[in-house]
């Protein structure tokens, strides 16, 4: 049975600014997968996950940064996004605009699963972004609410290094003084079954 995701990808990262330790959130809802659960068979398959880089939109978990500002700062979570569209994930650019994880792994699938099943599974492969590949595994879990409906999410940390990323405009008389070396991503999702063509 295939599966399409109604999605939301998220990331979570460490930042100081203007001297105050946060957190910065940034999602989208531009993300697209598939799944393949074969009850018969027991058999779960994970297909490649896309994410639409150019729409992430990015916020401050705990304070308004309008609130916080200097006057000669023209810090805002706009301005964070247009950065990193032009600079960070240079999503601006047609050939960086998505970013692609292809599994090649999936570890901890059960023999035999049912509805009101949980899968937990790690399901490791290949993250492109900006044209550079990194192994990554995330953390996924399955709830199979019915033969025709699954939601899920799936977790997992990676490093700017891994994907040749530097982070500009970062301490000296920048409003921000630090950006965290590791993101934790999320991904969370609710897939219907696909009508099978006769």
């Amino acid at each position: 049975m295939n599966r399409k995701t109604a999605p939301q990808a998220r990331f979570l990262i460490n930042e100081v600014i203007f001297n105050r330790e946060t957190e910065v959130e940034g999602t989208t809802d531009q993300l697209d997968g598939s799944f393949l659960l074969d009850f018969e068979q027991g058999i779960v398959d994970v297909g490649q996950f896309e994410i639409n880089m150019r729409s992430i939109q990015t916020r401050t978990v705990d304070f308004n940064l309008e609130d916080v500002r200097t006057s000669n700062s023209s810090l805002n979570d706009a301005e964070r996004d247009r950065v990193i569209r032009a600079y960070i994930l240079e999503s601006a650019r047609d050939e960086f605009e998505f970013a692609t994880f292809d599994p090649t792994n999936i570890s901890g699938s059960p023999e035999s699963f049912e509805p009101g099943d949980r899968l937990d599974l790690v399901v490791t492969g290949d993250l492109v972004l900006r044209d550079v590949t990194s192994s990554v595994s995330f953390d996924m879990q399955i709830s199979i609410e019915s033969e025709e409906r699954i939601s899920g999410s799936a977790t997992t940390t990676i490093l700017w290094d891994d994907f040749d990323i530097t982070i500009p405009y970062v301490g000296g008389n920048s409003a921000i003084a630090s950006v965290g070396d590791q993101v934790e991503l999320e991904l969370s999702f609710v897939a219907d079954a696909e009508e099978r063509e006769q």
